[in-house]
């Protein structure tokens, strides 16, 4: 199963200072909710808590006194991420692919203004722009558009070398994880074994580049399961 589960919920969206309508708290727990009903397969319910999402990031531009134009695109993109999941989740790729593109959207309409108001942050945008172009790659590989699946497979990894000398490999490094794996399960699908290996390879020497990466939790395990994947490969020419 592809690694979206295991993407931060909060992930994406900017420290919010005024939250007096407790808005923000509120869609984190409903897309805590949603997300929930997701893994356990009952559709009906997470779609129904990402409706209440989309309606609490309504009431949010409803107050622009508490909730800037950054924190509500981030929330809008970050919906359209969880619903994305579902989409994948039931097999529906065209409806997560579509889900994918519109949270693109917002998330290349935060890039100016996070270059302009929050510099600090802008690695979040960074790294979730890389993760979005990552599922859009792995939606139209489940669909068999490898041609478009190279594409943006491609785009995630040209876009983790081109962020690698603003912020320094280890910002990027389960960035890099993320478009690796997906780069490799699309060369497996088109049976160019030798370029999976070389891709998983790649990954596994970037991980050791840090020193500290392999050690931490989520470290270990992105290393090992490319590891893993690596030897499966190798041994039967596939990664599953």
């Amino acid at each position: 199963m592809f690694d979206r589960l295991n993407i931060p919920d909060t992930e994406g969206i900017s420290p919010v200072m005024n939250d007096s309508h407790n808005l923000k708290s509120k869609l984190n727990t409903i897309l805590d909710s949603g997300k929930s009903y997701a893994k356990n397969r009952d559709f009906a319910k997470a779609k129904e808590q990402f409706d209440f999402a989309f309606d609490v990031v309504d009431q949010m531009t409803e107050n622009p006194d508490s909730y800037t134009e950054t924190i509500i695109l981030s929330s809008r993109s970050l919906v359209f991420s969880r619903l994305s999941l579902m989409y994948f989740l039931q097999g529906d790729y065209a409806a997560s692919l579509d889900a994918d593109f519109r949270d693109l959207e917002l998330l290349i309409q935060l890039e100016p203004i996070y270059r302009r108001l929050h510099p600090d942050q802008e690695i979040i945008n960074v790294q979730n722009l890389i993760m979005t172009y990552t599922c859009i790659a792995d939606c139209y590989n489940n669909i068999g558009d490898h041609e478009n699946a190279l594409k943006y497979a491609n785009e995630a990894i040209s876009r983790c070398k081109e962020e690698m000398y603003t912020w320094g490999l280890s910002a990027l490094t389960n960035s890099y994880y993320y478009a690796y794996l997906s780069m490799t399960r699309i060369c497996c699908d088109l049976g160019s074994t030798q370029k999976a290996l070389t891709y998983c390879r790649e990954y596994l020497t970037i991980s050791e580049l840090i020193p500290d990466y392999p050690d931490t939790k989520k470290g270990e395990i992105h290393y090992m399961k490319m590891k893993a994947i690596c030897n499966q490969i190798a041994e039967t020419g596939a990664y599953k």
